[in-house]
């Protein structure tokens, strides 16, 4: 059992870069966005590459080849006590008067942000899948 778990984790070099090099991208547009929009931001740069790159990658790795909404609920779960503990300890950081706020109110705050967040691995993975189509498409179409 402990084998097959860890086996969820297996990805080839090419389809490892692949997805570290989107949701590293995916992590700086998400903050990027958070703080132009003044809903939350990471307290430092480097955050990005260690919650993205240590957690999600992971976290995507993990459920890839589930179904969608089995994607998503664990997604969820896994990402609630970081979002809890990130705004607990100040290195995430919300913005006063943030939008989600103000639609959702101060107390549903990370709530919401853990619901919107647990998109993130499946949508990263769809957008991996499609990078990689397309380089072996254009591997296959390439003269020899």
């Amino acid at each position: 059992m402990l084998a097959a778990f860890f086996r969820r984790f297996r990805a080839t070099p090419s389809e490892l870069a692949a997805t570290c090099a989107v949701f590293l991208c995916i992590g700086v547009l998400m903050d990027s966005f958070g703080k132009w929009s003044h809903i939350a931001e990471f307290k430092y740069f480097w955050q990005i590459g260690t919650c993205y790159l240590g957690f999600v990658v992971p976290l995507a790795l993990f459920v890839r080849g589930l179904p969608l909404p089995l994607q998503y609920c664990v997604c969820v779960t896994a990402f609630i006590p970081l979002e809890v503990a990130g705004y607990a300890i100040g290195s995430s950081i919300a913005h006063d008067g943030n939008l989600l706020e103000a639609v959702f109110g101060l107390r549903n705050f990370t709530a919401v942000m853990v619901a919107g967040v647990g998109f993130i691995p499946p949508i990263g993975l769809k957008i991996v899948e499609g990078i990689r189509k397309l380089g072996k498409g254009r591997a296959a179409a390439a003269p020899p």
